[in-house]
């Protein structure tokens, strides 16, 4: 199956063995490459810009990973939240479109927010982590901080998980 390619490549070379976590960024489509990822990982969040369209592209990866999440007897695919990204408090609708999300997929967490700024952008045109960036750039230590306390967020989500199933 090529969808299974990544994965079995993965497990193969024995990455997982060497890393306690490898991270896999998709494109937000239903592309081939997409699919690989999503077969291939074990934890999925979803980044999704608070816009009201964006909430439908929210339900077909949903879609895709209860799929997905079945073909693996539900050891892949398990999402750990939506991370409200682009988010813009001058203005009502990341609120609103929060709220939509968590009444149109309860049993999805809202995990922490990713607020938008140009301080993102800058640390990719250098080619560092936004962290990184934020120690010659003082003022990208507000969104640095808010990269770290959505993964420590993600680690704790995950701790909760394994504890509890056992994986």
């Amino acid at each position: 199956n090529r969808f299974r390619r990544l994965n079995n490549a993965i497990q193969k070379s024995e990455l997982s063995n060497d890393y306690d976590f490898i991270l896999i960024d998709t494109p937000p489509s239903t592309t081939d490459i997409a699919a690989a990822g999503l077969h291939a990982a074990q934890y999925i969040i979803i980044p999704s810009q608070m816009e009201y369209l964006s909430v439908y592209g929210i339900r077909s990866v949903i879609r895709n990973l209860r799929e997905l999440s079945e073909e693996w007897g539900g050891k892949r695919g398990m999402i750990l939240g939506v991370v409200p990204t682009m988010t813009d408090n001058r203005t009502n609708l990341s609120s609103t479109i929060k709220d939509l999300v968590r009444r149109t997929f309860p049993g999805i967490q809202l995990l922490p927010e990713i607020k938008r700024t140009t301080y993102i952008g800058q640390a990719s045109y250098k080619r560092q982590p936004v962290t990184l960036f934020a120690e010659d750039s003082p003022k990208a230590g507000a969104t640095a901080k808010q990269f770290t306390k959505l993964a420590r967020n993600l680690l704790a989500e995950i701790e909760k998980i394994e504890l509890t199933t056992g994986v």
